[in-house]
């Protein structure tokens, strides 16, 4: 499992638009009268993106190159930005009590659990908290904003922040053409995101 986010380490830049494909891996079972029965596998969605990189010189389609063989393939996670959606603006995570101290950073109660760092804000009522003296939290596959004792939240606990999705390449195939000027093109690079229920 890497850390490393693929908008960052791939200077290759993909050719808008970027297709989104949210996805259910509900079980269909066909009878032979037709009916069916569905079974729903997750309350949630996944998320495929697939994208094409166009005209490419032959420094961005080795970067693209050498990030594909170093995850061999779809063998390793890593990180991805997604250009539209990728942050929370106060959004709230719970309420406390005086006496919770865990919080779990959600969207739509699915977690966010890479938190991009230097991006996160957290309040209680509206007053701002500081990490390290009010709260503490880990930024990568956990999500959860843990306040110190002594510090347990009265009111509504909010978040500003960007995050990351953990994703993986759907194939372990990554085809491309090249033309006489060593101009590269590298179509359907599709990246399919890991889903852990909290």
């Amino acid at each position: 499992m890497s850390n490393l986010v693929f908008n960052d380490e791939v200077s290759a830049t993909w050719a808008y638009p970027l297709e989104r494909i949210p996805a259910f891996r509900n079980t269909i079972v066909r009878s032979e009268a037709g009916t069916r029965k569905v079974f729903q596998n997750s309350d949630h969605d996944k998320k495929f993106y697939r994208m094409n990189f166009n005209v490419l010189t032959l420094t961005d389609f080795t970067s693209l190159m050498d990030f594909f063989d170093a995850r061999y393939g779809s063998v390793d996670t890593f990180l991805f930005k997604d250009p539209r959606f990728f942050e929370l603006t106060d959004e709230n995570i719970g309420t406390g009590d005086g006496s919770e101290t865990t919080f779990q950073i959600t969207e739509n109660d699915f977690s966010r659990w890479n938190i991009k760092s230097g991006t996160l804000t957290v309040k209680d009522a509206g007053v701002t908290q500081t990490e390290g003296v009010d709260y503490d939290i880990t930024y990568v596959d956990d999500g959860r904003v843990i306040f110190k004792a002594g510090k347990e939240p009265a009111g509504a606990v909010t978040v500003t922040c960007e995050f990351y999705r953990r994703v993986f390449f759907s194939e372990d195939t990554l085809p491309f053409t090249e033309d006489d000027y060593n101009i590269f093109n590298v179509d359907g690079v599709q990246l399919e995101e890991e889903l852990i229920d909290v």
